[in-house]
C-alpha cells in the first residue's frame, strides 16, 4: 500500500505495541491511548490511499490542534506527505500567496471555517464579534476534507470520518527520510519563505527535546502546540490540550486542576502568568515541575519576576533554536537570571551541533536537525546562516547580540536592538521593550523610536533611567522617541510583531518622516 514508518512514526507504533493502554492525549476531556491513536492514523493513511493519494502529495492543515491533528500528521507521515503548516493570523493576502506558491493537493479544514468561506455574508457578521476568523482560498483542483462536524452545504468536501476506513494488521518496513513537513517563516508576499524539513531532521530535534523533558520526573504535559504534542507523546508522557486563546487566569486555573508538571510557552505567554500570580499574591500551581521557554531572548528580568511566583524545586529550561534548526542550545534558567554578560545568554551548545561565528559576527549552524531547504530554492544548505548575531564564550557556550537585519544604523552608530532591549526589560516597571528604526527623508537617516510596555513608571522617569544609572545606554542609541503602548507578538514564538509596529509608528509619526 506504499505505507512504511519513519523515525517519528516508529516511536508511537512501538508505544502502541508495548504500552497500548497508556494515555497518551487527553483532548477536550477525552482520552487517547497510543493505541488508539496508532490505529487511527493507519485507517487514515489507508482512507487516504484508497482516494488516490500519492507521495508527495502537499498537504495543507487547516484547523486546531488536538487528536485528529496528531492522528492527521502521522498518517500524513506514513503516506510519505509533504504536509504543511500556516499560521492563518498572518493576514489574507500574505496567506494567499502562501498558499498560491505551494497549491496543496489536499487540505484539512475546520467544517465551519469551509461553512464560512462559503457564506460570506455571514462571516461578516461574525467578524463583529471575533476578528481573527481567517479568510482564504484553496485551488479549485485541491481535494478539501472537513474536520469536525459534518456540513451538508458549503464547499464539496470529504469529511474525515468518512476516510477513516478499515485496515489489515501488517508489520509496516521501517524508512528514514519518509514524509516532509514545510513550516512558513517571514518573507515577502512575492515569494514566501517555506522551511522545508524531512522526518529525520525532525526526529533528531523530537529526540532531543524529548531527553529534556525526560531530565524531571514529571508525566503529564499542558499544551496547545501540536509538535510539543508530538515530543510528549514520543517521551512516553500524558499530553492534555488547552486552547491557545484562553486568559491567564484561565490556564493557570486549568493547570492546578489537571495537575500539569510540565509546561512549554514563549516568555510573552507566560509574562501574563506572572502578572497574574503577582496580582494575586500567588505562585505558579505547585504541580509545577518543569517550565520550558522556547525563544530568543529571554531577558533576564523577565526571568527574575518568573523565579518569585516559581517554587524553588521548578527547573527553569530556555532553548534556543529556530524554524530552519529547531534546538540549537539550552540555558538552565535559574543560571541564567543570575549570570552577567554582554547580550542574552544562550546557555551551551548541544554536543551534535556545530557553530561557527562569521566575521560579521552571524551566527551559522550545522546538524543533523538541519532542514532540507526552502520551499522555493533548488539547493540544500550546508550551514544556514541564523541573522542572528552572536559570540561563543570561552566556558563554550553562546551569547545573543541581535538580529542582523535588525540592526540600526543611525549616524555613523550600528545600534543593536536585542543587546539594548535586554537593558531597558532590566527596568522593574519595564515588561517588555523594542527597538525600531524608521528613515526619514526630511532628515536623511534613521528616527529611533523605543516601544516600551510598562506599568507604574512615567515618561520622564523612564527616561532619567536609560540615560544614567545602572540601566543607562550608550548616549548613541538612546532613542528619539519613547512610545508606550501594548506590543502585539506574532508566529509560533510570539516575538514582537515589528512590522505592524513599525506601520503604526510611520502613521503616527508621518509629519516627522
Amino acid at each position: 500500500m506504499g505505507i512504511a514508518v519513519s523515525s517519528i512514526t516508529q516511536e508511537l507504533q512501538t508505544l502502541a505495541k508495548n504500552k497500548k493502554d497508556s494515555i497518551v492525549l487527553i483532548d477536550s476531556e477525552k482520552s487517547h491511548t497510543a493505541k488508539d491513536i496508532w490505529e487511527k492514523s493507519l485507517s487514515l493513511a489507508f482512507g487516504l490511499k484508497s482516494k488516490g493519494f500519492n507521495p508527495k502529495d502537499k498537504v495543507l492543515l487547516l484547523f486546531e490542534p488536538g487528536v485528529d491533528f496528531v492522528v492527521c500528521i502521522y498518517a500524513l507521515l506514513l503516506l510519505d506527505a509533504t504536509i504543511v503548516l500556516l499560521d492563518p493570523e498572518m493576514g489574507p493576502k500574505n496567506f494567499n500567496a502562501k498558499i498560491d506558491q505551494i497549491k496543496p493537493d489536499y487540505a484539512f479544514v475546520d467544517s465551519r471555517l469551509l461553512l464560512l468561506s462559503n457564506y460570506p455574508k455571514l462571516k461578516k457578521f461574525i467578524d463583529i464579534f471575533k476578528k481573527d476568523i481567517p479568510s482564504f482560498q484553496l485551488p479549485k483542483d485541491c481535494s478539501i476534507i472537513s474536520v469536525g462536524k459534518k456540513m451538508w452545504f458549503g464547499p464539496k468536501n470529504i469529511s474525515l470520518i468518512d476516510l477513516m476506513l478499515p485496515y489489515e494488521p501488517m508489520e509496516l518496513a521501517m524508512r528514514e527520510n519518509h514524509g516532509q513537513l514545510l513550516v512558513f517563516t517571514s518573507g515577502t508576499l512575492s515569494v514566501p519563505k517555506g522551511v522545508l524539513h524531512s522526518s529525520e531532521s525532525l526526529g533528531f530535534s523530537i529526540q532531543h527535546l524529548s531527553k529534556l523533558l525526560q531530565e524531571t520526573n514529571g508525566k503529564i504535559v499542558g499544551t496547545y502546540l501540536p509538535h510539543f504534542m508530538l515530543i510528549g507523546i514520543a517521551t512516553g508522557l500524558t499530553v492534555k490540550t488547552f486552547p491557545k486563546n484562553w486568559s491567564a487566569k484561565r490556564k493557570l486555573y486549568w493547570f492546578e486542576k489537571e495537575k500539569i508538571e510540565l509546561f512549554f510557552g514563549p516568555p510573552s505567554e507566560v509574562l501574563g502568568m506572572v502578572r497574574e500570580c503577582e496580582n494575586s499574591n500567588k505562585n505558579f500551581p505547585s504541580t509545577f515541575k518543569h517550565l520550558l521557554l522556547g525563544s530568543a531572548p529571554v531577558h533576564r528580568s523577565f526571568l527574575l519576576r518568573l523565579l518569585k511566583v516559581l517554587k524553588p524545586h521548578v527547573k527553569v529550561t530556555c532553548i534556543y533554536g529556530m524554524t530552519e534548526h529547531l534546538f540549537l542550545s539550552v540555558a538552565d534558567g535559574r543560571e541564567k537570571a543570575i549570570r552577567e554578560c554582554q547580550g542574552d545568554w544562550l546557555g551551551y551548545i548541544h554536543k551534535d551541533v556545530e557553530i561557527k561565528i562569521n566575521d560579521d559576527q552571524e551566527i551559522s549552524v550545522k546538524s543533523n536537525q538541519l532542514f532540507s531547504k526552502y520551499y522555493h530554492e533548488e539547493s540544500s544548505p550546508e550551514w544556514h546562516a541564523t541573522g542572528d548575531l552572536g559570540e561563543k564564550l570561552a566556558d563554550g557556550s553562546l551569547t545573543l547580540l541581535g538580529r542582523k537585519k535588525d540592526m540600526i544604523i543611525r549616524r555613523d552608530f550600528n545600534l543593536y536592538p536585542a543587546h539594548y532591549e535586554g537593558i531597558v526589560t532590566q527596568i522593574p516597571e519595564v515588561n517588555d521593550a523594542v527597538f525600531l528604526g524608521i528613515f526619514s527623508k526630511k532628515m536623511q537617516d534613521e528616527i529611533v523610536f523605543l516601544v516600551v510596555d510598562a506599568e507604574n513608571i512615567s515618561l520622564a522617569q523612564l527616561e532619567k533611567k536609560i540615560e544614567k544609572g545602572e540601566f543607562g545606554i550608550d548616549k548613541e542609541a538612546l532613542p528619539d522617541y519613547i512610545v508606550f503602548m501594548p506590543i502585539p507578538y506574532t508566529g509560533r514564538q510570539h516575538k514582537p510583531d515589528r512590522s505592524s509596529l513599525r506601520a503604526e509608528l510611520a502613521k503616527t509619526y508621518a509629519c516627522e518622516l
